[in-house]
């Protein structure tokens, strides 16, 4: 329930914001924008995501039944009071006003803005990325006024904009700290942004004066921009998943590395709002990608359907192929639960006499269709009163099932019936029982049959009675013997869905080569009623969510009962009340003339997967929550990614502990924190003395050992960090790494070390396997600069040792790893007790530690 609620709150919420911020003021009609894409350059863009702003196509808005619900009905004026509410009470969370929200907000989406994400690389260096955003208009007014206070809230309140001119007049203001990884200027009337890397602001202005390609004829680009079938897109986004990092080899195995582009569109098609996106991962597919390698349909192809049902869906899918994928996987993963499988096709079989995957999935075919009929019964005013009638109404519905060979199949229905009956008899009428379940025959059709459910077994709606019967080619299935008559009347008539049908245009929109499509009348579906207790639905959100993320200031006390008596609050739960003037919320009633079929389909063919919606106003499907369901995914994507990031690391520390231990059987200690000159200056890390035991004896016969790490030609050196030095998936400037030791009395690293020797491994008193060498340090060093080690005292008392916890970790949760003096890398939660790491950073302490003491 809680997921549910939770998919409703988030598309209602995102989608009406949109649409309000849509409506919020009018719309002039622009003449056509100049295209944004000309800020980027065309090279090495990894991701863009553009919108051209509805003031370019405000005549195309204002045709859409969304632009007219908003502006005919209440319900633009409720969803901006709540809004601009909410904005409000998230004051904490931003340093903008709600009002200057708002304004951000607004003016991008009316005027439009875009951003990319640019993977360049240096020479001899990895790959660099910085992302570069540009609002249209954004350079003038109250709207530069608010881009400039974000930027300035970002900034150290010591810091300086440092200001550097630019080719034809430009001014380019660079802050962000030493490394100046925000720069912007303003080109125009607009407002262009360069961040993480101040060079972005000089490749942007080289493609923006014809300097080099810019992405305005990016392939990608031009073709996601084409108005085709009476789409219009307005906004559009790309990403090339080969310009980034490879996927873990957890994501590779499922197949995941297949997907080679996302490509995704939103724009208008005649009265409808329409969004296309695209996975690019042409076949041969493996893993769960596999699974949308399904044969496919068309309009053409679908069942005879009754006229006048509320919606209807249909797929594709081959059931044998999937159930012996998913058979394979659980046994791999969970041989438990592939155990209780078994045991439970052990009881169908018994029952029915039937094998699921030998006999029934593999007489199925591969096309489905199902729909809902209608039922008596006044339609809810309220969505919780709707969710109330599903349990007490009697659903009736209507399946169509493919079906490979009709008689053999017949035969094997025939044959199950026989079985179960005598089952059930057998069990339950030798001890004077009636049977839970009773099997009857349809009268006056061959292989057609009912089936009778006590309450006992399934809290099924009184007149609930499962009904199957076996076609001249397909299995019809119902919720009761009167309708699966009519279906199978239906089919056999092969009779067409009038065009007058309201589903009958929508259902010409099919795709070709669709595998699965849902077609859905909202003006018999609860979206009315979701709508117009938006207020409502977000106040659960806030109940069951936010009041648990959220500070007190966005949780206010409610009654415990409504003003008029009313569904009481739960007990302990506080949500946030909206101030709305009662005339602005619309009626169910007010707003389902301006509804029409909505159509949701996944199609596939050898070089993607395409999702497409097509509706009056955004809504909640099933299929439309296949985004929602990738977005639930994506926290478990990154936690592979986290891990073999994290696996990744501990090899690295492990390379070092070996090349330290090397270096150890050649000089008889381990390396000293820095070589020193003749005037004991520091000169060179300690990482350079080990590059000849990492396979880096070229780069360590470049460096000039009597010169110090910044000279002149040693300096250049520093782009050339060897990757064992570099955290997987940490953010460091280029030549900086993480893995630093601790330099003090008793630790690896102390300041006598002038002479050029390090610790010996006798001096090592506590143990090789009780002493801490390198460590993932919280900042980034140079790595062939000395004395750049974390700065440690063994008499420091706890308080001083527990703020030294904090200079360590902050690349995977809970913790870092830890290379250990005798070559072992452990990791170490960030939860340790100040004292316990206290000695283990000693070599000499003398404390016992337990082997679970962290």
């Amino acid at each position: 329930m809680k997921s549910v609620s939770g998919c409703i709150k988030i598309r209602l919420r995102f989608w009406a914001g949109v649409a309000v911020l849509l409506t919020a003021s009018p719309f002039l009609e622009a003449a056509e924008a100049v295209p944004l894409a000309r800020y980027f350059p065309r090279q090495d863009l990894a991701a863009y995501a553009e919108f051209d702003g509805l003031d370019a196509h405000g005549e195309l808005w204002r045709k859409t039944a969304a632009y007219r619900l908003l502006n005919e009905t209440p319900a633009g004026a409720m969803f901006e009071s709540v809004f601009v509410q909410l904005a409000g009470r998230t004051r904490s969370m931003t340093p903008l006003e709600a009002g200057e929200m708002w304004l951000l907000a607004e003016h991008a989406i009316r005027h439009g803005f875009a951003v990319g994400v640019v993977r360049n690389p240096g020479p001899g260096q990895p790959r660099r990325v910085w992302v570069g955003a540009v609002i249209r208009g954004g350079g003038k007014g109250k709207t530069r006024e608010v881009v400039e206070k974000l930027i300035a809230a970002a900034r150290n309140p010591d810091e300086k904009p440092e200001s550097v001119g630019k080719s034809k007049g430009r001014t380019l203001s660079m802050e962000g700290g030493p490394e100046r990884r925000v720069a912007w200027w303003l080109e125009g009337e607009d407002i262009a942004l360069s961040l993480l890397s101040p060079e972005g602001a000089d490749l942007m202005i080289e493609a923006l004066d014809g300097g080099r390609p810019d992405a305005t004829g990016h392939p990608e680009r031009v073709a996601l921009s084409r108005v085709t079938d009476g789409f219009t897109p307005i906004g559009l986004a790309f990403a090339d998943l080969s310009a980034f990092p490879p996927l873990p080899p957890q994501a590779a195995a499922i197949g995941l590395d297949r997907v080679k582009q996302i490509e995704y569109r939103w724009g208008i098609q005649g009265d409808a709002l329409m969004t296309v996106t695209r996975l690019v991962a042409p076949a041969p597919r493996s893993g769960l990608l596999a699974l949308f390698d399904q044969p496919t349909f068309d309009r053409a192809s679908l069942a005879s359907l009754p006229p006048g049902l509320a919606g209807v869906t249909a797929f594709s899918v081959d059931l044998g192929g999937v159930y012996d994928r998913f058979v394979a996987g659980l046994a791999a993963s969970n041989p438990a639960g592939r155990n209780s499988l078994e045991s439970s096709e052990i009881a169908f079989r018994n029952v029915t006499g039937l094998r699921i995957r030998d006999d029934l999935l593999a007489q199925l075919g591969a096309k489905a269709t199902y729909f809902f009929l209608p039922t008596r019964g006044d339609a809810p005013i309220q969505a919780l009163a709707g969710l109330a009638q599903g349990f007490l109404r009697t659903p009736r519905y209507a399946a169509i099932l493919e079906v490979k060979d009709p008689a053999a199949f017949a035969k094997l229905l025939d044959g199950a019936v026989i079985k179960s009956q005598a089952y059930f008899r057998d069990r339950f009428e030798a001890n004077t029982k009636p049977p839970p379940v009773r099997i009857h025959p349809l009268k006056g059709i061959d292989h057609g049959y009912s089936v009778s459910i006590s309450p006992s077994v399934a809290p099924f709606p009184a007149g609930f009675r499962p009904t199957f019967i076996m076609g001249k080619t397909t299995l019809i299935l119902a919720s009761n013997p009167e309708d699966a008559r009519a279906t199978l009347e239906l089919q056999e008539r092969g009779a067409l869905l009038p065009a007058s049908d309201p589903l009958a245009s929508t259902l010409d929109r099919l795709p070709r080569r669709a595998i699965m499509a849902s077609v859905i009348d909202e003006r018999r579906s609860l979206l009315p009623e979701m709508i117009a207790n938006f207020p409502l639905l977000i106040q659960w959100g806030q109940t069951f969510v936010l009041a648990r993320r959220m500070g007190p200031q966005f949780r206010q006390p409610m009654p415990q009962q409504g003003l008029f008596g009313g569904m009481p609050r739960p007990v302990g739960s506080s949500v946030t009340g909206f101030e709305l003037d009662p005339d602005k919320i619309p009626t169910p009633e007010e707003l389902r003339p301006f509804l029409f079929p909505s159509l949701f389909a996944l199609a596939v063919d050898d070089q993607a997967v395409e999702y497409t919606t097509r509706e009056a106003f955004p809504t909640l499907n099933p299929l439309a929550l296949a985004p929602a369901a990738v977005a639930v995914l994506l926290p478990a994507t990154q936690s592979a990614r986290a891990a073999a990031q994290r696996s990744q690391s501990v090899n690295n520390l492990k390379q070092i502990g070996l090349a330290m231990h090397n270096f150890h059987s050649t000089n008889d200690f381990f390396p000293p924190q820095a070589t020193y000159g003749k005037n004991k200056k520091p000169l060179l890390s300690w990482r350079v003395a080990i590059l000849p035991y990492l396979d880096q004896v070229a780069l360590y016969n470049e460096f000039k050992q009597d010169e110090p790490w910044d000279s002149p030609h040693n300096k250049p050196l520093i782009a050339r960090m060897p990757p064992v030095f570099a955290i997987p998936g940490a953010k460091a400037e280029p030549g900086k790494t993480y893995y630093r030791g601790f330099s003090g009395q008793s630790a690896l690293f102390e300041s006598e070390q002038k002479d050029g020797t390090g610790v010996r491994l006798q001096a090592v008193i506590d143990g090789t396997s009780n002493t801490l060498g390198i460590v993932e340090a919280k900042e980034a060093v140079v790595w062939t600069k000395p004395d750049e080690e974390i700065p440690f005292a063994a008499n420091a008392d706890p308080a001083n040792v527990k703020n030294l916890l904090g200079m360590l970790g902050g690349h995977f949760a809970g913790g870092f790893n830890v290379l250990f003096l005798d070559g072992s890398v452990r990791f170490i939660k960030v939860t340790i007790n100040p004292l316990i790491l206290r000695a283990l950073i000693t070599r000499n302490g003398g404390e016992v530690i337990a082997q679970d003491a962290f």
